[in-house]
Parts: C-alpha cells; sequence; structure tokens
C-alpha cells in the first residue's frame, strides 16, 4: 500500500499537467477558429460587396456579415437611401461592427464610409 500512496501525488500531477496541457490546446484552436472566422467574413463580404454593386444604385442590398460572426449585421440598410438617411449612431454601429476605427468623424462622412462598405 505504501508504493499506492506514493504513486498518487505523481498522478495527480500528471493529470493537472494533462489537464493544463489540455486547455491550451483548446484555447490555440479556439484563437485558429476566431482567425478563421474572420477571413471567411472578410470573404463573404467582399462577394456580398460586388453583388450590392451590380444591384445599381437603385437596386436592394445585401446585408454584409459581422467578421468575428458570420452573421448578417442586424439592421443593415436595405438601399442606398437607407444609408442616406443611417443617423450617426447607426452608421457607427455597422463600421464598428465591420471593424473601421472611428476618431470624431461627421454624420455625412460615417455615412459616405458605411456606402463604401456597401458598394
Amino acid at each position: 500500500m505504501a508504493a499506492n500512496e506514493q504513486a498518487l501525488p505523481v498522478l495527480v500531477q500528471e493529470l493537472r499537467t494533462s489537464t493544463t496541457a489540455i486547455r491550451e490546446g483548446q484555447a490555440q484552436v479556439e484563437g485558429g477558429l476566431a482567425t478563421l472566422k474572420a477571413r471567411l467574413g472578410d470573404s463573404q463580404n467582399a462577394m456580398i460587396r460586388l453583388l450590392n454593386k451590380f444591384a445599381g444604385p437603385n437596386g436592394p442590398l445585401l446585408p454584409l456579415v459581422d467578421p468575428r460572426t458570420g452573421d448578417p449585421i442586424k439592421n443593415s440598410p436595405r438601399c442606398a437611401a437607407e444609408i442616406f438617411a443611417l443617423s450617426a449612431e447607426e452608421a457607427t454601429r455597422i463600421l464598428q461592427t465591420l471593424g473601421v476605427t472611428i476618431e470624431n468623424q461627421d454624420e455625412e462622412w460615417l455615412r459616405r464610409a458605411v456606402m463604401d462598405k456597401f458598394l
């Protein structure tokens, strides 16, 4: 029994080491998935932007996606006229979702920036 009692602390330490390694591996996988999602979102938005250009100035706009999640951006403008009607807050929300850094920009600049992202 003495040998079993001595082996127990060693086994516990090995278990802790293994658990730590598993958690570190999981964090790396999750980080890789986040990077992959962002790249896919950027690619998807490039395709959507191209399709939106073909729709013309009065055509319907497809919503861009959040590069972090791949989900369509909520309350996206459905046509160019809706972009010009965006409030500064809504334009800022859309641009920040797309990863655009905004510093003290006026409403007109924000709307043009949204237009550039959609078309």
